[in-house]
């Protein structure tokens, strides 16, 4: 198979999705200036705040230890992950309980949510 196919294939599968709804969602729950963990390989996150929120990080990253991820994930004000499945299994005991901002469901395997962290809540009170 061949790159042209694979981004036909691609293209088809994922039609469904709104990119720019998506984005948008993001940009509204998350303020100027807050940083954000991106917990999971999807890009829109990334490029609806690029310019006006520093990014920590966005997976894959190799980190040195098991932990990594969630130490950083802990400094940020913002997580922005997949549901029901985490890509990174060790974010869930972060946001155990916790009710996200947002929900973004475009169907199977694409559902973004938005939590704020304790960092975040610390700053505002």
């Amino acid at each position: 198979m061949n790159e042209a196919t694979i981004l036909a294939y691609d293209t088809r599968r994922y039609h469904h999705r709104d990119y720019g709804s998506l984005a948008r969602t993001v940009r509204e729950v998350v303020p100027p200036g807050a940083t954000v963990f991106i917990g999971f390989p999807e890009v829109t996150p990334y490029f609806a705040l690029l310019g006006r929120n520093p990014m920590r990080i966005a997976v894959p990253v190799a980190t040195p230890g098991r932990d990594a991820h969630v130490n950083v994930a802990q400094a940020c004000d913002f997580i922005a992950v997949s549901l029901p499945i985490l890509y990174l299994p060790e974010l869930a005991v972060l946001l155990n309980g916790q009710e996200p901002l947002a929900v973004v469901d475009q169907g199977p395997g694409y559902r973004l949510a938005v939590f704020r962290t304790n960092a975040a809540r610390a700053t505002t009170r």
